[in-house]
């Protein structure tokens, strides 16, 4: 499988990559695929974080999700 642009890859690098069935798009498989796959979840937590800080007041709650969205979002960053 050939990439036609890549954007955090350098030219040559090879990568474990898998197939969805019945097509020929290949998702990245193991750790960073799982961390590209949650990274909606990270920013989705992130934002939540706001929500229920200022419209709950729950700031020690809202303080975790935040904390714990930044951390996915970060992982998935430089996994990639």
């Amino acid at each position: 499988m050939t990439i036609d642009r890549s954007v955090a890859v350098k030219k040559g690098a090879a990568l474990p990559v898998v197939l969805k069935p019945g097509t020929s798009e290949a998702v990245r498989a193991e750790a960073p695929g799982t961390l590209h796959a949650w990274t909606p979840l990270g920013g989705a937590l992130l934002l939540a974080g706001l929500v229920i800080g200022g419209g709950l007041r729950l700031t020690r709650v809202a303080w975790g999700a935040g904390a714990a969205g930044g951390a996915l979002l970060l992982a998935s960053f430089f996994a990639l």
